[in-house]
């Protein structure tokens, strides 16, 4: 499955832009702010987009750079931990060890996945 994300300015403080992510979903279903990435998402797919401002993540991958592994749900999304297979990921972006995902997840793929096998283009 294919998921894009797209990065918003959100406020220019100094000299400093501050973006944040939107998962690009039923943008007409959901609000702006229900599909934010927050938690470690946003910094997870701010290293790996480069300075891309739309960004497209494939799930399912057989080859996966990252997997996402369920560590505990909540009653509005779950705690997910990274594991950065990719070696040039691993070794040149600071990918953050646990990230939040919030029930949009539950629309996405029918359920809180147990596991999320990650991969992008370079």
């Amino acid at each position: 499955m294919k998921l894009t994300f797209y990065r918003k300015a959100i406020s220019n403080l100094g000299s400093t832009i501050h973006y944040r992510w939107f998962i690009s979903w039923l943008n007409w279903l959901i609000p702006e702010n229900n599909r934010e990435m927050v938690c470690g998402t946003e910094d997870m797919l701010e290293r790996i987009s480069g300075s891309a401002n739309m960004f497209t993540l494939r799930t399912g991958a057989k080859f996966p750079k990252i997997i996402l592994r369920l560590k505990y749900k909540i009653n509005f999304g779950g705690w997910y931990s990274v594991e950065v297979l990719d070696e040039f990921t691993k070794n040149n972006l600071k990918m953050p060890k646990e990230v939040w995902i919030c029930n949009v997840t539950r629309f996405v793929f029918g359920h809180m996945p147990k596991e999320i096998r990650i991969t992008w283009d370079d």
